[in-house]
């Protein structure tokens, strides 16, 4: 599969995607570093009422009316213990989100309102996103599922990029790409994959 991925910068009212992610620190009762807007007060109002406080792993999808047509609240827990580790969790849970909904698109927003640096994010993002888009379907027939939508482009969108971010997100889809290939080689039958081929890639 040739999946497209995009770095778009701007507020989160105007981006247009089937999914648009937004990780949220336990401890954050106002959305701090989510821009002001109708995302914003929706958000302030689900942690209000008790339905979403940003518990690590938890996820919260509403539907939204701006161009965004659902927004996903992904948990990181409390701030000063977030890590990495953490943020793979966010990325991997929201590809997976995206996936098993048959969505064609999703955008995952990195604000700046945290302690790691934004290209170590960048990076993180789109080399565990890839993870989950692993399918090795190569002698599976395609009966009943040619109508089935599959997720062709995720996207990265922040308030402002910089080259160092373009250049770490990119150093993150070799990473994925990589690991991609090596699970398709590990799951390729010998009689598939002759050593001489092998020695070809």
């Amino acid at each position: 599969d040739n999946m497209r991925f995009s770095i778009k910068e701007g507020g989160i009212s105007q981006v247009k995607t089937e999914m648009l992610v937004i990780p949220i620190f336990e401890d954050d009762k106002s959305a701090e570093g989510i821009p002001q807007g109708d995302i914003k007060h929706k958000i302030t109002d689900i942690i209000r009422s008790g339905d979403f406080n940003g518990e690590k792993n938890q996820a919260f999808l509403f539907h939204s009316n701006t161009d965004a047509k659902r927004v996903l609240l992904v948990g990181l827990g409390k701030k000063k213990e977030f890590s990495i580790d953490i943020f793979r969790d966010a990325v991997i849970s929201s590809a997976k989100a995206a996936r098993s909904k048959n969505y064609t698109d999703y955008v995952f927003y990195l604000s700046e309102n945290y302690d790691l640096p934004l290209d170590t994010l960048a990076r993180a993002f789109t080399e565990y996103s890839q993870m989950c888009f692993f399918k090795y379907d190569r002698f599976k027939t395609k009966n009943g599922e040619s109508n089935k939508k599959e997720l062709e482009q995720f996207s990265l969108l922040l308030d402002k990029s910089t080259i160092q971010i373009k250049n770490e997100a990119n150093k993150g889809l070799i990473l994925g790409e990589a690991n991609l290939l090596t699970r398709e080689l590990a799951n390729t039958p010998s009689n598939e994959l002759t050593p001489t081929m092998f020695a070809d890639i």
